[in-house]
């Protein structure tokens, strides 16, 4: 998993007849490092024996361009990592996980939220996470004076606990693999709103008004209006949560892993042969 291992290990085991898969974790088409980096980690999974991807998206991506079997496995759910109850108690708080960076977009967010606080000042906006763009953000935030219901919370071990409290999650990214915030609010039956982001891993999670809402990317007017819809209709914030809560058993930690399992055993065995 990931081109800098990849690159770095699998030319030790030329020569030892040691299978090996690369999984694709994020949207090839937004690769973040040097361009060597990208070609020497594409010339290894052309090469690999197995190749897993997150989304239907990155495989036809990929279609022609690797010489091994391949399959879509999406990320596994650790149910024993989540809260012990599911919180029937929500506060007026709308909330995103994930690195503050330019590709997770928390300034789409915070704009959105501040249309959305017009409406409704009674809900704040609660960001968790770190990274690069915490400066950037927080001149957004006093720009808009909303210092006072916009709060950048930083690393929390046990960030599910408070995800677990929010009415709303919602994520704001540029493009992602499969994410797993995203997983793990559904799978605490919160309310979510997603951007229909490339690689598509949130629009194979979401079926839209279904499970969850889907909005385009980088658009604040149907962001604002997504989370209007779902702060007025208590009945679909209803539907949504006993919708995506189903989610547990799709990807359950158990069912994954045998996933995973199947396709190892099934490239060890053409090497064998």
């Amino acid at each position: 998993m990931f081109a800098p291992m990849s690159i770095s290990i699998i030319p030790a085991l030329r020569g030892t007849n040691i299978p090996y898969i690369i999984s694709e974790r994020n949207d090839p088409m937004n690769f973040a490092g040097k361009k060597i980096t990208k070609f020497l980690y594409q010339l290894c999974m052309k090469n690999a024996n197995g190749v897993v991807f997150q989304t239907k998206d990155v495989q036809k991506y990929y279609k022609g361009r690797i010489n091994g079997k391949n399959r879509v496995i999406y990320n596994p759910l650790i149910i024993e990592e989540f809260p012990d109850n599911l919180s029937d108690k929500k506060n007026k708080t709308i909330v995103t996980v994930g690195r503050l960076h330019p590709q997770k977009n928390q300034q789409l967010l915070i704009k959105a939220f501040y249309e959305v606080y017009k409406k409704y000042p009674e809900y704040r906006l609660e960001i968790y996470g770190e990274g690069e763009s915490r400066k950037e953000l927080e001149t957004l935030i006093n720009r808009l004076n909303m210092q006072e219901h916009i709060f950048l919370m930083g690393v929390k071990p046990n960030v599910l606990e408070y995800v677990n409290r929010a009415e709303i999650f919602v994520l704001s990214s540029n493009y992602e693999g499969m994410p797993n915030s995203l997983i793990e609010a559904l799978a605490l039956g919160i309310p979510c709103v997603s951007t229909n982001c490339p690689c598509g891993g949130p629009r194979e999670l979401i079926h839209d008004h279904v499970n969850g809402s889907l909005v385009p990317v980088n658009d604040k007017t149907m962001l604002v209006a997504a989370l209007v819809e779902l702060i007025s209709k208590p009945q679909l914030r209803n539907q949504y949560s006993k919708e995506s809560i189903k989610i547990r058993e799709t990807l359950a930690g158990k069912r994954i892993f045998e996933e995973w399992r199947n396709f190892c055993e099934e490239i060890s065995g053409d090497i064998k042969k």
